[in-house]
């Protein structure tokens, strides 16, 4: 439709540009809920390999710097190495998916930090962002699929409330955990990986 439609008639193509925006949309939203179909009923299993927590976040900081710099977001990060085991893929993108999270709901000094804990038998890893936190009534369903918090802000951003309940799905898959806590000054994501027993 768009490729046949004069240039010149400008009404026609504001409609055009808008339906391909709404087919794109609705383009990404099934292949979200395709995915969360895969994780949550287990079909997409864990393709499990040792790798390098220092080398897997600074792996995925490359590919969002454009984003940070495009909202003024200061990004830190606190080197801790470890050698863990889980789907590297798998485990990108729930990064992804929190630290995506973050960068829309970051507020006042606009930082994004990401730290490392160490544990025995688990290293935990951890999205911080200012300016915002989950309220009281959010915090039973701010992993379930389609629940979105701030529902405004969701709609203008195109984000259907799937990127947290996958990253729910992918981590209990590992047989690891993931949870939020407030700050006094924004809010922590945060999830672990089962360290490597080599």
């Amino acid at each position: 439709l768009k490729m046949n439609t004069p240039e010149d008639n400008e009404f026609a193509n504001e409609y055009c540009n808008v339906i391909m925006k709404e087919a794109d949309k609705m383009n990404d939203l099934v292949i979200n809920m395709l995915e969360q179909s895969m994780y949550s009923s287990g079909v997409k299993a864990p393709e499990r390999e040792d790798f390098s927590v220092d080398e897997y976040i600074r792996d995925f900081l490359t590919t969002i710097v454009h984003i940070t710099e495009e909202k003024g977001i200061t990004g830190k990060y606190d080197c801790t190495d470890a050698a863990v085991n889980g789907d590297v893929k798998q485990m990108t993108r729930v990064l992804s998916n929190i630290v995506l999270n973050a960068c829309s709901h970051v507020k006042g000094d606009m930082i994004i930090e990401i730290t490392v804990d160490k544990g025995e038998e688990y290293t935990r890893i951890n999205v911080f962002n200012t300016g915002s936190f989950i309220e009281e009534k959010d915090k039973e369903s701010i992993f379930t699929s389609f629940y979105r918090a701030d529902k405004a802000h969701s709609r203008k951003e195109g984000r259907f409330g799937l990127g947290l309940s996958i990253v729910k799905s992918i981590i209990d898959n590992h047989g690891c955990e993931c949870g939020f806590q407030n700050q006094t000054d924004g809010v922590t994501f945060w999830f672990t990986v089962k360290n490597s027993e080599r």
